[in-house]
């Protein structure tokens, strides 16, 4: 869920992430980003969004949601309509019911957009779910295990989970974690002060001072650890899991990198854990063929790295080069360019 701010494309890009999925921010605002970015106005990756989300009229958790009536047809079809017309690559729906589940899924499906949700069910699953977002299973619970017939279900369905894996150690734990503490040198990187605002940066150095209780941080870590075995538990069942981040800057740009160090901590090898972040990734927003993957053919967005990643993934942040859309680019250039523009700006 993406601030609407400055340079928030080039943080991305600057930190190797090439391609994009957005599945909260309002839809207009994005349009205007992949707009700009497919007239080269700025350096960003490839955008895909769902405009917004949509819940029940009731329960309604803010963060950009459209309410409608779960009961009546015509406004769940007017509401996925209004969100294709954007540009809409995915609805982002919460589906906590049996009614809901359904009309929501008939009104994508007409119109052939995907459908991905918050929460799932095998009834959801049957009537052509493609995405399950976090690794909660059901409305509140976040800490159940995927059991062997629901990870049979998912994958006959082909139903992708993005596991948002970053979500703990961000928003719970603050970098308290005795499974994964987080590396706060992050803030001392000097291409920050160019990339984010200064208060925006502020907020974020300040929320991991936050102090956190020894018994949250027992709380956090036992959800934390059972979400690294539902990867674990999903990869070993050939059911498609993915890196998300879902976090505030600059942990939503700059997370990718954790996430795909979590997929490892959770079991995964390291090449497992980088195609889960490139091919897989590519699968699940139905761009296989153009991207994801150094093939002949597909489009040229490459990240060079200074290291081996397949054996030591945190080797994936030593980023020497991007070739973007088939054009080299150094982290310095992108660094120059916002410095450029802002220049002018005065």
């Amino acid at each position: 869920h993406y601030d609407p701010v400055d340079h928030f494309a080039e943080a991305f890009a600057y930190h190797g992430v090439l391609a994009l999925r957005d599945v909260g921010t309002e839809g207009e605002w994005m349009q205007t980003q992949r707009d700009r970015a497919q007239a080269g106005q700025i350096v960003s990756p490839r955008i895909f969004y769902s405009a917004g989300m949509l819940a029940e009229e009731h329960g309604s958790d803010g963060m950009n949601e459209r309410a409608t009536d779960p009961q009546n047809p015509g406004s769940i079809g007017s509401e996925v309509r209004s969100l294709a017309a954007t540009g809409a690559d995915v609805v982002k729906v919460r589906l906590r019911n049996s009614p809901f589940d359904a009309r929501v899924s008939e009104a994508t499906h007409a119109l052939g957009v995907p459908l991905t949700s918050h929460y799932v069910f095998s009834s959801t699953v049957a009537r052509g779910l493609e995405g399950k977002e976090h690794m909660e299973l059901y409305y509140r619970d976040w800490t159940a295990i995927y059991r062997d017939d629901l990870l049979s279900t998912l994958r006959a369905g082909h139903v992708c989970v993005t596991a948002t894996l970053l979500l703990y150690p961000v928003f719970r734990l603050r970098g308290g974690s005795t499974l994964f503490p987080l590396d706060t040198t992050l803030f001392s990187d000097p291409a920050h002060s160019v990339l984010y605002a200064p208060a925006a940066f502020d907020f974020a150095r300040r929320a991991m001072r936050e102090p956190i209780s020894p018994r949250g941080i027992q709380y956090w870590d036992e959800r934390f650890r059972r979400d690294l075995e539902n990867v674990r538990r999903l990869n070993e069942a050939a059911v498609r899991v993915v890196t998300g981040t879902d976090s505030p800057p600059p942990w939503e740009e700059f997370g990718v990198h954790l996430e795909m160090e979590l997929f490892v901590k959770a079991g995964l090898s390291p090449i497992a854990a980088i195609r889960a972040a490139t091919l897989d990734a590519a699968r699940c927003l139905g761009v296989e063929h153009e991207l994801g993957s150094v093939e002949g053919g597909k489009l040229a967005d490459l990240v060079v790295v200074d290291g081996d990643p397949a054996t030591r993934i945190q080797d994936a942040r030593r980023i020497a080069w991007i070739v973007l859309g088939g054009h080299l680019l150094t982290r310095q250039q992108i660094l120059d360019s916002l410095r450029a523009a802002a220049m002018k700006a005065r």
